[in-house]
This record gives C-alpha cells, structure tokens and sequence, in this order.
C-alpha cells in the first residue's frame, strides 16, 4: 500500500523539531537559524560504504564530474561559521562547535567514480540525478518533493516520495521499487528488469521502456504502457 499523505511528513518528525520557516532559514527546536553557509568535502574515493545523509529540507542533487569526488553541503545555524560537515565510515552529518542546534540544507555531490550505497533523504526537497552516474544501490526519499533520475545505472533502486513525481529516463536497473503518495510515476527510455510501481493518487506512465516483471498500483489515477 501507498503511504497516505501525512505520512510524508514523518522524516521531519525526528527527534528534533525542525520547521522551514522560508527558502533560507529554519527553526530547530524552538532556536531560529538565521545564517548559513556552504562546504566542500573532497573524497579521494568512495568507500564501499558509499554516501548515507539527511537533509532536514533542501534538494539534493547527485552529478558526474572529471575531477575529484566532492560534497557540496549548505548548513544552517544560529551564529555564522558555528556548524562545520563531517563525512566518516560514509555518513554525512553536522555538528556544531558551541553545541547549538543546526541542519542540513541543500547537498550536491559530484562522483567521478562507482558510488557503491546511496541512501538519501530530505523531509522537504527535490532528489535529483543526473547524467552518467553509476550507484550499486540507491535508496532515495523525500517527504514532500519529486525525485528525478536520468542516465543512470542501479542494481536496486528505492525511490519513495510522500508528495511530488518521479521520473525515470534512460535508467537500467535489476530492481526497481517506486512509490508516490500523491504524485505521477514516469518510466521513459529505461531497462527495468523487475519494477514495482505505486501511487495513492497519480498516474504511471512507461514508454518506450524494456519491463520485464512489473506490478503497477495507481491507487486513484491510471496506468499506461506504451
């Protein structure tokens, strides 16, 4: 079963309260976060851990590149330069040298190389992939977003929004699991070995897709190959 609507707001139920007041500032646990910043973690090579974040709200973009593996990361915090990005054992996080509350914001990531784990996740924000990135598996989750994919290779791909689209183009995948709550599921160009397809309320669409086993639920919309 879909998950219903108000279930896409859950990641932003975690154990602290964080509320996006506007495009730049947030509130963390009742402490307003007036000034952010951005950073760049350099990554020689992926380990075979891959890339797990959170983002509280902001989009997250994923990108090929020629040069070194980077994390381009905006984090939110009361008084400027207080929180700083820490990458280790593949986990992204923030912390914060006077202990004050903080967040993750917008995250972009350019890979030169195979990105073995992908497991990212926004309460609030758009998933973007883009171009010729090659993961071993991917799990990618939004509350309230659409999650865009195009020419990308995945063993198993895991892609859930609470409200918004996803939009598969020229992707080969042996396992596919998409699911909208309220929200279209578009499959174009791509090789899907197995695919399971959901929506509460949205069309499915796939043309000019190779599908080999596939299970397709629109809920209160329609489904459509060709």
């Amino acid at each position: 079963m879909p998950r219903l609507v108000l279930v896409a707001l859950l990641p932003l139920l975690t154990s602290a309260c964080i509320i996006r007041l506007n495009s730049r500032d947030y509130m963390v646990d009742g402490v307003e976060l007036e000034q952010q910043h951005t950073e760049t973690i350099e990554v020689q090579a992926w380990e075979a851990s891959g890339l797990t974040l959170r983002s509280a709200a902001g989009d997250i973009h994923v990108e090929p590149t020629s040069g070194t593996n980077r994390i381009e990361v905006t984090l939110h915090e009361k008084t400027l330069g207080d929180a700083y990005a820490v990458f280790a054992g593949g986990r992204l996080e923030a912390r914060t040298h006077s202990g004050e509350p903080h967040a993750i914001g917008d995250v972009r990531v350019y890979s030169n190389d195979l990105l073995p784990v992908l497991d990212v996740e926004t309460g609030m924000g758009d998933i973007v992939i883009h171009g010729a990135v090659q993961q071993g598996e991917a799990r990618l989750d939004t509350g309230m977003g659409s999650i865009g994919i195009r020419g990308a290779s995945f063993t198993k791909l895991t892609a859930e929004t609470g409200m918004g689209d996803i939009d598969l183009a020229d992707v080969t995948a042996a396992e596919a699991r998409l699911e909208s709550g309220l929200g279209d599921v578009s499959v174009t160009g791509s090789r899907l070995q197995s695919v399971r397809a959901d929506t509460g309320m949205g069309d499915i669409d796939c043309r000019d897709s190779e599908l080999g086993h596939h299970e397709f639920d629109a809920g209160l919309g329609s489904v459509r190959t060709r």
